[in-house]
Formats: structure tokens, sequence, C-alpha cells
């Protein structure tokens, strides 16, 4: 459940960022807040799994370098016209794919086999499923 609420976070920040950058792409008006995101994202981590402050700091440290860099890609596919959800759906499950193997080597085992169990796990497992299926095509 918290991670569908992560997702849906980050598909509306993602949206929002396209949007704006719609109405106004000289960047008259604010981009998402990413630091906010990332912050919140890592505080949902830390309670869930019982992180340590060096944790949560190196998830909202990495989470503030990436989501940005992935809104950017998905406004680049948005601003070249490309209609297909397949493209965004690759894209957007490169991005949680990479997010995922950051959270592995910060998580300590016990942490990462609860990660892998709970709702975001199996999140992943389908990411996964479809990522093996796109590289068999």
């Amino acid at each position: 459940m918290r991670y569908s609420k992560f997702l849906l976070t980050m598909t509306l920040a993602l949206l929002y960022g396209t949007l704006l950058y719609a109405q106004d792409p000289q960047g008259g008006q604010n981009p998402p807040n990413f630091e906010e995101i990332a912050a919140k994202e890592a505080d949902n981590l830390m309670k869930e799994f019982d992180l340590d402050f060096r944790q949560v700091f190196l998830i909202d440290s990495m989470l503030q370098d990436m989501m940005p860099k992935m809104n950017e890609e998905m406004s680049a596919i948005q601003r070249s016209g490309a209609t297909n959800r397949e493209i965004y759906m690759i894209t957007y499950d490169k991005w949680l794919d990479a997010i995922d193997k950051e959270y592995e080597k910060i998580f300590d085992d016990d942490q990462w086999k609860r990660y892998l169990k709970s709702a975001r796990g199996r999140e992943k497992r389908k990411r996964d499923k479809r990522m093996a299926k796109r590289e068999n095509n």
C-alpha cells in the first residue's frame, strides 16, 4: 500500500512537472519539489523497515539525485511527441529498478528480505517480470 502511494506520488510529481513545462517551456513556474518527495519517501522507509539515520540520509540523497533525472527523461519522451505508453513504462521500470538496486545496497539483509516480502517487493517482482519479458522479445 505504501509503495503504491510512493508510485502515485512519483507519477503525480512527474505529471505535474510535465504539465508545468507544457504551460511554460521557459520554466516560469516552479518544478516539483523533489527534496520534499525524497524526504517523505525516506521517512516512510525508515518507519516501515526500521532504518537508521545513515540509511535514511543515503536514501534521501539518492532519491534527490535520481528523481529529477527521471523526471527529465520522462519529460524528454513527452516533448518528443511519443504517444506509446510502453515507452513510458520502459523508462519508468528502468528508473525504479535502479532505485531498488540502490535500496538493496543500503538495506541490511533483514531489511532487504522484509522489503521483498512487502507490497514494494511485489511491485518489484512484477517489474522484474516485465523487464525480463522485454529482454526475451
